[in-house]
């Protein structure tokens, strides 16, 4: 800064804006996200107070700022301020030439916008952003054959393939994935780092959420343990929250595929000790992420307690679990998160349906029908109209049971007329999945 002041050109500019950015970078690595934040809108604020001439150095300036920040903010939960600098940096790189590093810019530009969608249940905007990646980050890996190009092309894959998932389609997604799987062993192969290992436990995990879904549950359960045993070494190795997290992440997955195979007392082991983390981490550094995980696993367990005839028990993981996803639900208001506590509304509900407290479980399933009305209203995903449809079959059990025939036919009326419309629309049959049944 004081080398700007003394000669200011983009030499002294750039040297000082980096410099607050590898700052910033530095306390992004200890988890210590507020002072990270700081340090980036300094440099952003120094960087306009400046208002140097726009040459394309100080766009790819700008263009890794910019960056920054937009992953700050997806740390927060901050989804405006998300959507706003990812937005900024595809923009800056659609201005920018056909050199290397600007191609790869583009990559990253698309990638982070398409992960924003993502999370917004906008599918078909994510594809759109993703394949606009991929078509880019093929040709340069084919040109140069270098780690970082080979990686993001494998990020890059695995990004189609989480659309297909969310699209319906794990078969095409498994595709996705074992393409993926192939260029990172070719990386560990030309590099056996920590990084390139995460990678492909990253691969795995993916891989295996798709056979899951196709209830192919042994080959899940064989691509988590081994996503888990690489994610293990790593996390002795680097010591990085970023492995804690995807430690954390991998043994809640590995408990899921346990509990679809009823083995419940295992699953919970690996839930507890996935809780475990998330709840030390998010003690230390109040992260969206490491939240995220906490209310998953709580709802796992309550799961688990549910099924091994212990409703209270499940309740009051359910009841910490709507906690959480509620403080979640007001720092991002993004769709998954609201998403989320409707359907953990919807569990507490069947536990105290269960209970006999039916007062209570039409509380929780009005709750769940309110915030799928509103998810509605700004997406047609099709998990949120499957909640919905499962919320009014609740809420019709509830009437049942309290012997209002009438509103229970209605509600089960509401609920069929809900399933043939969606039925129609993905051109598919609708099964029950109320959980009160």
């Amino acid at each position: 800064i004081a080398a700007y002041s003394q000669e200011p050109n983009f030499e002294t500019l750039k040297h000082a804006v980096i410099s607050m950015i590898l700052c910033g970078d530095y306390y992004v690595e200890l988890a210590q996200i507020e002072n990270a934040q700081k340090q980036y809108d300094d440099a952003s604020g120094f960087y306009e107070a400046c208002d140097p001439e726009k040459t394309d150095d100080v766009k790819r300036l700008l263009f890794t700022l910019e960056q920054r920040l937009g992953a700050i903010c997806t740390q927060k939960g901050d989804r405006a301020g998300t959507k706003s600098h990812y937005a900024r940096c595809v923009d800056i790189a659609s201005t920018l030439g056909d050199e290397l590093a600007d191609r790869r810019n583009t990559v990253a530009a698309f990638n982070n916008i398409g992960v924003y969608y993502k999370g917004e249940g906008e599918t078909s905007e994510a594809r759109k952003h993703y394949e606009s990646a991929l078509d880019i980050a093929y040709k340069i890996a084919t040109e140069t054959q270098e780690l970082p190009d080979l990686r993001m092309y494998r990020i890059c894959l695995f990004n189609i393939g989480g659309i297909c998932l969310d699209e319906g389609n794990p078969q095409k997604a498994e595709q996705e994935f074992q393409r993926a799987l192939q260029v990172a062993n070719m990386l560990i192969n030309i590099d056996d780092s920590a990084v390139a290992r995460r990678d492909k436990a990253i691969t795995l995990t993916l891989l295996g959420s798709a056979v899951k879904r196709q209830g192919r549950l042994s080959d899940a359960s064989r691509h988590y343990t081994e996503a888990l045993e690489i994610y293990e070494k790593v996390a002795e190795e680097t010591e990085t929250v970023t492995a804690k997290y995807d430690l954390c992440i991998c043994y809640n997955d590995t408990g899921t595929v346990l509990q679809l195979m009823g083995e419940y007392e295992t699953a919970k082991t690996y839930y507890e000790t996935s809780l475990k983390i998330a709840e030390h981490f998010n003690a230390e550094c109040n992260t969206v992420g490491f939240m995220r995980v906490t209310a998953i696993n709580l709802v796992n367990l309550g799961y688990i307690a549910k099924m091994q005839g212990k409703p209270d028990s499940a309740q009051e993981y359910y009841k910490r679990s709507i906690d959480v996803r509620t403080e979640l639900a007001g720092m991002t208001g993004s769709v998954s998160d609201r998403e989320s506590l409707a359907f953990a509304n919807n569990r507490l509900g069947a536990i105290y349906l269960e209970k006999g407290a039916l007062d209570m479980a039409e509380e929780c399933f009005k709750n769940a029908l309110k915030i799928y009305g509103y998810l509605l209203r700004q997406t047609s995903k099709s998990n949120i109209r499957q909640g919905e449809i499962t919320c009014w079959l609740n809420i019709g059990d509830v009437s049942n049971k309290q012997g209002n025939l009438t509103e229970a036919r209605e509600s089960f009326e509401k609920a069929l007329l809900l399933a043939e419309e969606y039925s129609k629309s993905c051109n598919t049959a609708v099964d029950r999945t109320s959980e009160a049944t």
